[in-house]
């Protein structure tokens, strides 16, 4: 499993940042994580063959849900949690049927891509988070 190294050092620095330098570093850290499942769902999403519409009535190619992708971060004020949400736009809403892609339904087997590529990225989620946390508290700190 991945580790910080200095972490008395590093989070002495951290707990001398104001509040916006704290929120900062931890979104930072969070949206990397969060990167490293996105890279791997663009990877595992299922790609059509044939262009269709949305529910938008635009038309678009195969590969539209893929490229749709995002990572969103956000503070939770109530507790002050940092977190990120992956998944797609709104108009690639079809993708994230979980009851037919993902789990499957009594005569369709699903086609699972955002649990596994959570599930497969988990160690690189804990790097790439200690690298950006790293990264950013020395840029926001002036080390």
């Amino acid at each position: 499993m991945a580790q910080i190294l200095g972490v008395k050092e590093l989070m002495k620095k951290f707990d001398q940042l104001k509040a916006a330098g704290k929120e900062k570093v931890m979104r930072a850290a969070v949206r990397s994580a969060a990167n490293a499942v996105a890279k791997e769902a663009r990877q595992r999403i299922p790609v059509g063959s044939i262009a269709h519409r949305t529910y938008r009535k635009n038309l678009v190619s195969p590969g539209f849900a893929k490229r749709s992708i995002r990572v969103l971060t956000y503070v939770d004020k109530r507790n002050g949690r940092v977190g990120a949400l992956v998944g797609v736009r709104a108009q690639a809403y079809y993708a994230l049927n979980f009851v037919e892609l993902e789990r499957g339904k009594s005569k369709v087997k699903g086609k699972p891509w955002l649990r596994p590529a959570y599930e497969a990225t988990a160690e690189k989620q804990i790097s790439e988070f200690n690298r950006a946390f790293l990264r950013v508290i020395n840029k926001v700190s002036g080390s």
